[in-house]
C-alpha cells in the first residue's frame, strides 16, 4: 500500500518523531511510504538517513495554491 504522511513543523517535535516512527514502523510491513515535510526541517533530515521517500515543500500560508499542487501531482503520480 502506498501512504502518505504529511508534518509541517520546522523543528523536532512531537508531531515529527511521531510521524518519522509511523512511516519507519509502515516501511518494515512492507508499505511504501511517502513523508511530505518542510525543507528546512530536520524530519527531512532523519527520512533521508532511513531511506524514507521525503517531498518537501514549503506553502507560503494555510491555502498557498502552489504547494497544494505540487502535493496534488505527487499524490495523483504515484496513485496515493
Amino acid at each position: 500500500m502506498k501512504i502518505a504522511l504529511f508534518d509541517a513543523t520546522p523543528h523536532w517535535s512531537g508531531g515529527s518523531k511521531r510521524v518519522f516512527l509511523l512511516a519507519e514502523g509502515l516501511k518494515k510491513l512492507g508499505h511504501k511510504v511517502f513523508v511530505v515535510c518542510l525543507p528546512d526541517g530536520v524530519l527531512l533530515k532523519k527520512c533521508a538517513e532511513n531511506g524514507i521517500v521525503c517531498m518537501n515543500t514549503k506553502p507560503l500560508n494555510d491555502i498557498d495554491p502552489v504547494a497544494f499542487m505540487k502535493v496534488y501531482s505527487l499524490l495523483k503520480k504515484e496513485k496515493i
